[in-house]
């Protein structure tokens, strides 16, 4: 039976609806020892972070640095150094907030979502049997490196139908206001009494030919 990963690593979203949401991770250490790590998240600027809701319990945040989004440029940068305790699960939160992208900015299929990279954690340990270690003057060290689920979030979608509807409505509108206008300066407007009386008379001019023609 395998041995049980001193390391283990976990994340998920919190919150509901379209504008606020939050990222959830779990860090459990089953070593028996206490154990330093680099936490790094990597968040695309279409979500805004709130640094002040960062919580973290259990671990102790030992350095922290955070380079902010810049709209259409670059991805928020969150980079913790912390001290997780012997057999504990640690738990860190941050809160967020969808943007609205313009419509050009969503891909072919707007309605799957976007995804936020996987969470990178770093760590060196004494021990590993499991790992991998890379190449380094020191053999009995091992460098590891655990990556979290990536996460799927659905941003507010325009209805991409709207233009076709709004081309469809002026062109109706357009179509009504054209006939309108033709109708009133193509048409000659004339008394209901002299309409009759030209009627009458083309009327009795045609009888006259009809009847000519008949005598000749």
């Amino acid at each position: 039976m395998p041995e049980q990963p001193e390391l283990l690593v976990s994340r998920h979203l919190v919150g509901s609806g379209h504008d606020w949401g939050g990222l959830a991770t779990e860090i459990t250490n089953s070593a028996p020892h206490t154990v330093e790590v680099l936490y790094l998240e990597m968040v695309p600027w279409f979500f805004r972070l709130y640094l002040h809701t960062l919580s973290v319990s259990q671990a102790t945040v030992l350095s922290q640095h955070y380079v902010p989004a810049k709209d259409r440029r670059r991805a928020h940068m969150l980079e913790l150094r912390l001290s997780l305790p012997p057999l504990s699960t640690s738990y860190l939160s941050l809160q967020f907030r969808r943007a609205h992208l313009k419509w050009t900015e969503h891909k072919p299929d707007a309605h799957h979502g976007f995804y936020i990279n996987s969470a990178v954690i770093t760590t060196v340990l004494s021990e590993c049997p499991n790992c991998t270690s890379l190449a380094a003057q020191d053999q009995d060290l091992a460098v590891l490196r655990l990556y979290s689920e990536p996460l799927l979030v659905s941003l507010p979608t325009p209805d991409f139908s709207m233009p076709y509807n709004v081309i469809c409505f002026v062109c109706t509108v357009i179509a009504i206001a054209f006939g309108s206008v033709f109708n009133l300066t193509t048409r000659t407007l004339q008394p209901a009494a002299a309409a009759k009386e030209k009627l009458l008379t083309r009327i009795l001019r045609r009888i006259g030919v009809l009847s000519k023609q008949k005598s000749d």
